[in-house]
């Protein structure tokens, strides 16, 4: 298994303790990484490795230690997507025609999104593009991924947006830039219902 943007590796670590499988993830911050690695160690009974990277370009050993069966990403593809084309291709070549890619990611409209969608979602999660639900599935079939399942998530996660809106209300925390953060909630709930935002699960294959 390879888990790309990884994290601090707890993904991995459960996938493998559940399964016995050999997970490696990969993430561009150094810190996740050696707290990858710190789990790793703390774990000798699994085959855990972390791999500091990008996934618009990985590195060779990420690249030799393939292929992989699985191949997942969990909301990290969204803060480049400018560049998706290109770590579409990068997910194609530790694959086979027998092992699997599967995704949930963060997308944005295939129409240009509302002033206030900037203002309190893209400025929030410092996103500069966010590709939209139609260009996201063609960034994939053009890099040669056969799409097997599709779920929109959307309804989930407005749900979500509404729940932590109340909550962050409840305890009166404020986002970074002075904003009340039940306001950035609640306005990502809105952008959610107009379709400027939302979120997918997709599992491929070549």
């Amino acid at each position: 298994i390879l888990g790309l943007g990884a994290g601090k590796g707890r993904a991995c670590y459960e996938m493998a303790e559940l399964t016995g499988a050999a997970c490696y993830g990969m993430d561009l911050a150094a810190n996740n990484v050696a707290r990858g690695n710190q789990l790793a160690e703390a774990n000798p009974h699994l085959d855990l490795r972390f791999f500091e990277g990008s996934f618009t370009d990985l590195p060779p050993a990420v690249v030799d230690a393939g292929p992989y069966d699985v191949v997942f990403a969990q909301v990290s593809f969204c803060h480049v997507h400018k560049l998706l084309d290109k770590i579409f291709q990068q997910v194609k070549r530790v694959m086979t025609p027998d092992n699997v890619f599967i995704i949930n990611d963060y997308l944005g409209s295939d129409s240009e999104p509302d002033p206030l969608t900037k203002e309190h979602v893209y400025k929030r999660l410092h996103f500069e593009v966010l590709q939209g639900p139609r260009a996201w599935r063609e960034f994939a079939a053009d890099a040669g991924l056969v799409l097997l399942h599709y779920e929109t998530l959307d309804a989930h996660m407005r749900t979500a947006y509404v729940d932590m809106a109340n909550m962050a209300k409840d305890l009166g925390i404020t986002s970074t830039d002075g904003t009340p953060l039940y306001v950035n909630y609640q306005q990502t709930a809105a952008a959610i219902a107009r379709r400027d935002v939302g979120m997918n699960l997709a599992l491929f294959s070549l």
